[in-house]
């Protein structure tokens, strides 16, 4: 057994909820294998359809024709991938056939033969169990069914004649009430059980639902009797034996009349009957009809012959005339009734036309509103790039306003440093002048120099031979120098000399005077005397004299002969001095001109150097000028492709403000569509 989420009796049209609980109960029989699908209901619906074509068995069997809409055939085909199965009838059981018959007819064409009457037995422990828990026993009350079907309320007997039955059937046999129902019938239930209180009947309600059919079985099965309305569980405690009295009306009937043994029904036949309980008078008379009596014996007899076969009891009450006036009005009923339903096929067809219609127009609807949608979404989409863009132009916009902001002020900047630049040119192109003529002059001094230096180096052209030869010349004059200290002392030792000589020279020119006027005077003695002794023995003493005299002579010479060198060489020292300090003027004047030249060159050098520092210093202000330069001309150059990004962007702007035109117009005009295809539904329907 499987419940399920929709009534496929009046859930006919396609929808996503409806197929989504459909493919729920699909997946219960996803591993199913199927030989034989059987669909055994009296009017089979497209859930009959649905299944068969789910299943795929071997033999799909039904009772009638399936009938369905083609339009949700073929919709729930598609949802779910599914083929139209091909079905066998096995009879053509109208109304009025009773059921078993029916199910008898369905297994003699399955090959199988006529069954036995079915029974249930309900195990004593379980049986036991449920009893104990609901505070019953065994034959200690009576089932009631006083409610049924919400959707056929004709069919319920009036709860004031239950009452009486009730009273009546306790007052013989005595015991409680079990007042059996659905859970969605609870209300009404004990509604009833507060009658039953009134009437000084003590009940006991249930109120079921599927997940409590066993314990519904055991509280069935362990009543003495039931007693109640054309429903399920009428036949439900007939199967378990259970004796009782069912009240019939016309709408299906005979089609579920008593059939187990110990089961009564009690029923008045109307002209009307077989109305499906589309009952043409609005309330049930066909069950208003039957009286309390006949149902008070009946249920006597049912709980007295518990084995007696099944049989119905059939009550006349109403007049003929009545009878006449029911009959007649049930046939102009079914008239209307029959041209109602051609009608409304009719009406049906139309609203299954217009529901194509409208499906169609829906779809198109969709497919328009899909469309605009997608549109409108391409046009929020356009917008946020819009606006996107216009936040990256405006960013575009403040950087290209703080580039031009830098911009300028790198031009003031720049100008400022122009200015400076040409300041500093003018000043650099005055001091270069000024260096200029400072170098020009030092040039000509250094070619004056230079001039001189090759003149000196012409004149020492050999500065190599001059530089020898001065080299030569001071080694001489060095060793002069040193002769000359030499000679200054060996002069000033022989100056002290010859002073000491002269001193003593003088002392013995003195003394030789002395001895020349005493040798003299001797001589003009010696003179006498040799004139007088020249034969005489003191002739060795005038020769040893005369020796003497020659020796004295000779030393007398020598003496001039040294004061006259003494002269030469004190004559010769003021020249040779006066030579020392000419070379040493010389050499202090070439000193002196190569220290000037060396200063000269110096000088040069520094022009130089403060020259080259000023064309460095220059040089880099260039490079920075440069550097401002090809940076201005990098932010010109961004300046120039950010106005072309947002001329191209403004373009872009005014592309997409076009076409975002063109679309709200295409939008209005499927406005306007849809609002006419909708005036046109409403129109038709």
């Amino acid at each position: 057994m499987i419940p399920l989420s929709f009534d496929p009796y009046k859930c006919d049209v396609a929808s996503p909820a409806l197929f989504d609980d459909l493919g729920q109960t699909f997946e219960l029989f996803q591993d199913e294998h199927v030989d034989t699908f059987v669909s055994a209901e009296l009017h089979p619906t497209w859930f009959t359809f649905a299944l068969a074509a789910r299943l795929r068995p071997t033999r799909s069997i039904t009772l009638r024709r399936v009938r369905y809409s083609r339009e949700f055939v073929g919709a729930l085909c598609d949802r779910f991938g599914l083929s139209v199965p091909s079905f066998e009838r096995y009879a053509n059981a109208n109304a009025g056939v009773h059921e078993l018959e029916r199910y008898r007819r369905l297994l003699n064409f399955l090959g199988v033969p006529d069954p036995a009457l079915p029974r249930w037995e309900m195990p004593p422990a379980e049986l036991e169990r449920v009893l104990q828990e609901r505070g019953l026993s065994a034959s200690s009350y009576l089932a009631c069914f006083p409610t049924g079907a919400e959707s056929t309320p004709y069919k319920r007997w009036p709860s004031e004649r239950f009452i009486a039955v009730l009273r009546a059937a306790c007052d013989s046999r005595g015991g409680r009430v079990l007042i059996v129902g659905s859970d969605a019938e609870r209300t009404s239930l004990e509604t009833f059980a507060a009658m039953c209180g009134t009437a000084g009947l003590e009940s006991h309600v249930f109120a079921g639902d599927g997940a409590t059919f066993g314990e519904l079985r055991a509280l069935l099965a362990g009543a003495w009797g039931y007693l109640g309305n054309d429903t399920g569980l009428a036949h439900l405690a007939a199967v378990h034996g259970v004796p009782g009295v069912t009240v019939f009306g016309g709408g299906t009937w005979p089609m579920y009349a008593p059939w187990a043994p110990g089961s009564v029904g009690v029923v008045h036949r109307l002209p009307c009957f077989g109305c499906f309980w589309d009952c043409a008078f609005g309330h049930g008379i066909c069950v208003e009809a039957v009286p309390v009596e006949p149902v008070v014996d009946a249920l006597h007899a049912a709980v007295a012959g518990p084995e007696n076969p099944a049989r119905t009891i059939e009550v006349s009450r109403l007049a003929p005339e009545t009878l006449e006036v029911i009959g007649d009005g049930a046939r102009r009923y079914r008239e209307s009734q029959t041209d109602r339903a051609a009608r409304m096929e009719a009406i049906v067809a139309l609203e299954r036309e217009t529901a194509l219609e409208s499906d169609r127009q829906r779809e198109v609807i969709e497919g328009l509103t899909a469309e605009t949608q997608a549109l409108r979404d391409d046009v929020e989409m356009l917008r946020g790039i819009l606006v996107e863009r216009d936040a990256q132009v405006e960013r575009l916009h403040q950087v290209a306003e703080d580039r031009l902001k830098r911009t300028l002020e790198l031009e003031d900047l720049v100008l400022e440093r122009d200015v400076r630049l040409v300041s500093l040119k003018q000043s650099a192109e005055d001091r270069i002048a000024e260096r200029d003529a400072r170098v020009a002059a030092s040039e000509q001094i250094a070619q004056e120099r230079l001039a001189g230096m090759l003149e000196l180096k012409a004149a020492a052209d050999g500065a190599a031979e001059r530089d020898a030869r001065l080299a030569a010349l001071e080694r001489v004059a060095e060793e002069r120098s040193a002769r000359m200290l030499e000679l200054e002392e060996f002069v000033s030792e022989r100056d002290l000399r010859l002073e000491a000589l002269e001193r003593v020279a003088e002392e013995r020119l003195a003394g030789m005077l002395e001895l020349k006027t005493a040798a003299e005077e001797r001589l003009a003695v010696t003179e006498t005397l040799r004139a007088s002794i020249a034969h005489g023995p003191l002739g060795k003493i005038v020769v040893e004299a005369d020796r003497r005299k020659e020796l004295i002579d000779r030393l007398s010479g020598e003496i001039d002969e040294m004061r006259s060198e003494l002269e030469l060489f004190r004559t010769a020292l003021p020249e040779r001095d006066a030579r020392i300090e000419a070379l040493e003027r010389v050499a202090a004047e070439r000193l002196s001109a190569i220290v000037e030249v060396q200063g000269a060159a110096e000088e040069r050098l520094e022009a130089i150097d403060e020259l080259r520092a000023t064309l460095a210093y220059r040089e880099a202000e260039l490079s920075e000028f440069e550097q401002l330069r090809r940076v201005a001309e990098e932010r010109l150059q961004g300046m120039r492709e950010l106005d072309k990004a947002l001329t191209a962007t403004r373009a872009e702007a005014e592309k997409r403000a076009a076409l975002l035109a063109e679309m709200s117009e295409v939008l209005e005009r499927q406005d306007q569509e849809i609002g006419r295809l909708r005036g046109s539904v409403r129109r038709r329907g």
